[in-house]
Order: C-alpha cells, then sequence, then structure tokens
C-alpha cells in the first residue's frame, strides 16, 4: 500500500490487520519497530509505559505491503533517549560458530576456543553503551532471566567481549550445539537497550526473509 519512501520514523500508518494505527519508532534496511495507540491512555503505549518492554517489530518488507501513512507523530527528546534506537538492531551475527554450554574464565580462553574452529572475531568496537540487558533462550525455547552486561572499558562492547559474556550467560542452557550466533534487540528494560541472544537468524527469521 505504500511507497519505500513513506515509511519513516514518526509515520503513523493504518494496516489491513488493525483498527489501530501504529507509530514507528525505529527502522533499518531489514525491519522497524512500531508503537500501537492505546485508547485507554489517549496516547501511544509505548511512550506511557515505563516499565519493561518489548519492541513490536515488522518486516519492512511485509509493513510496506500492508500499510499506509496517515500521518507524522515525530518521536520527543524524551522518546528517543528512551528507546535507545540508535544502537543496532542485530549484532554479532555468525553463521560459523554457535553457543556451547562452556563457561570460559576469561576473554583469551573464549578467543582460543572460537580460533579452533578456523574463525577468528575482531576486537573493534561494536557497540557503544555502558551497559545492556541479554536474553538467553531456553533449551525448549523462549527467553530465560535477563542478565546486565558491562563493557570492561566501560564506553562499548567489542564484539569479541560482547560474544563471550553472551556465551557465559547461554552456557547455562545449552543441551545442544547448533551452528549460528547473533545478538538482536528486544526493547528496554530499566533505562537499559535489551538483547536476545539467538542464532544466525533472528527468530521470526526476518533476516532470512531479506537474504
Amino acid at each position: 500500500m505504500t511507497q519505500s519512501n513513506d515509511i519513516i520514523v514518526g509515520g503513523v500508518y493504518k494496516t489491513i490487520y488493525d483498527e489501530r494505527p501504529h507509530r514507528v519508532i525505529g527502522i533499518d534496511k531489514i525491519e522497524l519497530f512500531y508503537d500501537s495507540w492505546w485508547e485507554h491512555t489517549n496516547n501511544w503505549g509505548l511512550k506511557s509505559h515505563n516499565g519493561k518492554v518489548f519492541f513490536y517489530r515488522a518486516s519492512l518488507k511485509r509493513f510496506k505491503e500492508i500499510s499506509e501513512l496517515i500521518q507524522v507523530d515525530p518521536l520527543d527528546d524524551v522518546e528517543i533517549n528512551k528507546y535507545k534506537l540508535d544502537l543496532p538492531f542485530r549484532i554479532c551475527r555468525h553463521a560459523e560458530i554457535g553457543w556451547t554450554n562452556t563457561f570460559y574464565k576469561n576473554i583469551g580462553e573464549f578467543s582460543e576456543s572460537i580460533k579452533e574452529t578456523n574463525f577468528e572475531l575482531h576486537n573493534l568496537e561494536t557497540l557503544k553503551a555502558k551497559e545492556i540487558k541479554l536474553y538467553p533462550f531456553g533449551s525448549k525455547g523462549g527467553h530465560k532471566k535477563s542478565v546486565v552486561v558491562n563493557p570492561d572499558n566501560g564506553d562499548f562492547f567489542t564484539e569479541i567481549e560482547l560474544l563471550w559474556k553472551a556465551q557465559n550467560i547461554q552456557s547455562l542452557y545449552i543441551k545442544e550445539v547448533k551452528k549460528g550466533v547473533g545478538l538482536f534487540r528486544l526493547g528496554i528494560e530499566k533505562g537499559m537497550a535489551s538483547y536476545y541472544i539467538g542464532n544466525f537468524h533472528d527468530n521470526a527469521e526476518t533476516t532470512k526473509d531479506a537474504a
């Protein structure tokens, strides 16, 4: 229903599957996050909610097919700071390695284990944040309790550091090793951006559809 340049942050859209208007709060080349109007608060749901939030998400390609722009309601500074959608939607995605049940005491041990698979992770800045929440997945699916992680330098995570810390969190729940790792933006919690630990493709396989 829309043209490609109609999908904008702050754009309010009607869709073919929901009478409520949807407002895009973040977007990249693969997917978008959106908010919905709450009649009982006469406001956007995420804007009026200050607890733990998992973002509504949709494939960019699919959203273009089922939506129509009806107005523009730009995000204010409070929302921008709250949602932290300047951070990447997905990071540390590699099809060549997998989560295991091994706990690594230090980053050196983890790095050596990766090299043994003839693969190498970079030590460059990957995520600029002083703290985030990571959600591991259970052996039968679903999210387990989140864990706060902080970069050792107090400013940003490198790829290898973030995967090392994610590996140690996820190791408690691994029963079968499968190839593919990745971290995917989930929402916000206690002022922190949250990500879920996953495989190479996101849970909705939006990245696979976009490939």
